[in-house]
């Protein structure tokens, strides 16, 4: 990566703040310390009042080509430099050079100097009035060239106009085009629209690629619209992933935007476009890390060869391996789909009438499994991980399972815990490490169900190598400050992350799911009436009158999310159950 950018221009025109957040956009973009060379300051330190006046104009024109010479990347600024760097030979190498000159009207100029003088600048209103003109005909005698002259320059900015915002994304796209730089492209696997494909969407540091497939495509009308516009490939059903990769390349042959990294943020689709991403040659799960996050079964398998406490499990063929699990566990037992989702197709089995009536006909091989019911409170552990090390773990607390909740018609929430609770008698960080290490997952988030037992002790239940959903990250984004969604993006883009230690006292935050009626709304709870609630703080309606819903049997079910504030979890929950039976005794369907 090369290039020297040369800033000329007139007083007060804006150079120096500009370069300033030049610097800070360049590092954040593109992750590199861009240093800056002032000609005032070298001549300040160096010459003035130190060499006779006419050798000055030479001792300057080789400070800025050494610049040049020595540095690739730099920005450097003053009177002249461009021409300076330009007159010589220098330029013949393949470093781009992309010169700026900043310009500013009379009138807006003399409003500026106003103000710098008001603020006590060192610089007398005279002496900085007449210096334009001065450096004008001084560097006409030597390059025969108006200095001010903008066919001179690459770029050229009028800040009477611009804003420095506006003059910033100028500059950086003049980058882009001239030196050898660019965005870095991320791929990004969707199904359906989520917070963190939103949140792509304002990163301006990255260019992004949605990556979609056939028959998966799960978006809301807003969603579509709102990424019409961006660079988005469909995964074709009716060809393999090798020609599908070919069309990829050829397509993004002609963007000009081939990914560099890649991030998957959907567990439905962790087979398929961790396969795929592989076949474009980006870096991606193995078939074993792929199997390990996805399916339940060799999930549990791993982590209990690992030494890591789970709940007792078997693979299941036919309705009898469930009874030979209970008569070896007892009753009650768990039925669930090896890679299922949101509680579909999960029973609770308490006796074998429950067995037998079991609504799944075809029990097929490597399709379900059984699982020792647990009786524990679930927690939630999630966990930002970069570079295979945990940089910090985020605790919920789940009031009632998601099963147990659609199925008994319980309150289904969460609620962020920022302190670890007495009763746990190990360290979140060092538990959700060993289970990272144990399977060498690199950079991403962990979102682990766990119960814990009465030493105080982690057992898992399953856990998603992706995102939260239900709006858990945004619980925690709420009681600590933290935007996690940009972490997540961070991580996968390999940048590092930075959270800064928490200051402030955490606040303790729930969100509460409002339940859906089957049938046609003719009555609802609006979001003001929500929002007058004692401590609700944010609300996210999904329903609306004249709205038609078939209720399914799956555990994602919701109507929205109320977001609520309380001094501890005993006070939010009693909240959220109120919100709960607000709502429930407030829609009317017919």
């Amino acid at each position: 990566m090369k290039f020297i950018i040369s800033i000329d221009g007139r007083t007060c025109s804006g150079k120096s703040t500009t370069i300033k957040l030049l610097q800070q956009k360049l590092k954040e973009i593109y992750d590199i310390d861009v240093p800056y060379f002032s000609c005032g300051q070298y001549y300040r330190e160096n010459l003035q009042n130190k060499i006779p006046n006419e050798q000055v104009d030479d001792e300057m024109i080789k400070f800025m080509r050494s610049v040049y010479e020595n540095n690739d990347v730099a920005i450097i600024d003053g009177r002249s430099v461009s021409f300076a760097i330009k007159s010589g030979d220098i330029l013949l190498s393949n470093k781009p050079l992309i010169s700026i000159l900043f310009d500013v009207d009379k009138n807006t100029q003399l409003l500026r100097l106003i103000e710098r003088v008001q603020s006590n600048h060192p610089e007398p209103l005279k002496y900085a009035m007449e210096r334009d003109a001065s450096d004008e005909q001084r560097c006409f005698a030597r390059y025969q060239r108006n200095i001010f002259d903008k066919q001179y320059y690459d770029l050229y900015l009028n800040t009477s106009y611009l804003s420095i915002e506006e003059s910033l994304n100028a500059i950086i796209d003049s980058i882009e085009q001239r030196g050898n730089i660019r965005k870095k492209t991320l791929l990004y696997a969707e199904e359906t629209d989520t917070p963190l494909g939103k949140k792509l969407l304002t990163r301006d540091d990255i260019n992004v690629i949605f990556l979609r497939f056939e028959q998966h495509c799960h978006f809301s009308e807003q969603y579509i619209i709102d990424t019409y516009a961006q660079h988005v490939f469909t995964v074709s059903a009716s060809r393999s992933y090798e020609e599908e990769a070919l069309r990829f390349h050829s397509w993004t042959s002609e963007i000009g935007a081939n990914p560099d990294y890649f991030y998957n943020g959907s567990e439905f689709l962790q087979e398929k476009a961790n396969i795929f991403a592989r076949n474009l040659g980006l870096p991606a799960l193995n078939d074993n890390q792929i199997l390990w996050t996805r399916d339940k079964l060799e999930m549990k398998t791993k982590l209990k060869l690992s030494g890591i406490a789970v709940t007792e499990f078997s693979p299941i063929y036919n309705k009898d391996d469930i009874a030979n699990f209970a008569a070896l566990y007892g009753y009650p037992i768990i039925f669930k789909r090896r890679k299922g989702q949101s509680c579909m197709d999960t029973y609770k089995l308490s006796n074998k009438q429950d067995v037998a009536q079991l609504p799944i006909s075809d029990i097929s091989p490597n399709k379900y499994m059984v699982e020792k019911f647990n009786d524990g409170k679930e927690w939630i552990i999630d966990g930002l991980i970069q570079d295979g090390k945990v940089v910090r773990t985020f605790l919920t607390y789940v009031p009632n399972s998601p099963l147990a909740a659609m199925t008994d018609g319980l309150v289904r929430g969460h609620i962020a815990c920022n302190d670890v609770p007495k009763n746990f008698n190990f360290v979140p960080d060092d538990f959700i490490q060993k289970i990272i290490t144990s399977m060498n997952l690199r950079n991403g988030y962990i979102h682990l169900e766990c119960f814990i037992d009465k030493k105080g002790l982690p057992v898992v239940g399953e856990f998603g190598w992706r995102p939260s959903g239900h709006r858990i990250i945004e619980n925690h984004a709420y009681a600590s400050g933290v935007d996690i969604y940009d972490a997540i993006i961070d991580t996968a883009i390999g940048k590092t992350i930075h959270i800064q230690p928490q200051t402030e006292k955490s606040k303790t935050i729930g969100n509460v799911f409002l339940p859906k009626r089957s049938g046609t709304i003719t009555e609802i709870v609006s979001k003001e009436q929500l929002l007058a609630k004692d401590g609700v703080f944010d609300v996210e309606l999904f329903d609306k009158v004249g709205n038609t819903h078939q209720l399914q049997r799956k555990s994602s079910e919701t109507a929205g999310y109320v977001f609520i504030e309380g001094k501890d979890i005993e006070s939010v929950e009693t909240r959220m159950q109120q919100i709960r039976n607000y709502y429930q005794n407030n829609i009317r369907t017919k």
